[in-house]
């Protein structure tokens, strides 16, 4: 088999690959099978942007009591990194109107979300209830809050 002849053979098949490909997603489109990939996409990134927002206040709460985690840190920007690279992959399916409702979206979600698992809206350590002698003591620490 000559030269010309297999690159035309490989010109041919995928031609026939790109022509298969969008009939199925022709048909995709046509049984709502797009659209209902497109709502799960745009929820997923929601989910995992709150997420991103609840690793961040936990972060915040381990650095006020001196107990921060610099492998969380690690694997939380990892993750985030791995979500922004695999959302980019499906970025195209998202239109722009669902990308403009976003923070809007990941605002009343987190509102629901918080009721839902009972966290404080706007946590704030009680260091009043600290017995912070007792504490020293009981370590043989030296640990001064400011308040």
């Amino acid at each position: 088999m000559g030269k010309d002849k297999r690159h035309r053979g490989i010109a041919e098949q995928q031609e026939k690959n790109r022509s298969l490909r969008s009939a199925y997603a022709e048909i995709a489109t046509q049984t709502g099978a797009i659209d209902q990939i497109v709502k799960l996409l745009s929820a997923g990134y929601l989910l995992h942007s709150h997420s991103a927002v609840l690793f961040a206040l936990i972060e915040e709460i381990l650095v006020e009591h001196g107990l921060s985690g610099g492998k969380l840190v690690s694997l939380a920007k990892k993750l985030n990194k791995s979500f922004d690279d695999y959302f980019s992959e499906f970025s195209k399916l998202i239109g722009q109107e669902q990308v403009n409702n976003w923070a809007n979206d990941l605002e009343i979600f987190g509102e629901k979300f918080g009721k839902f698992a009972g966290l404080q809206k706007d946590f704030v350590p009680d260091f009043n209830k600290v017995d912070l002698e007792e504490i020293n003591k009981k370590f043989n620490t030296k640990i001064e809050i400011k308040k």
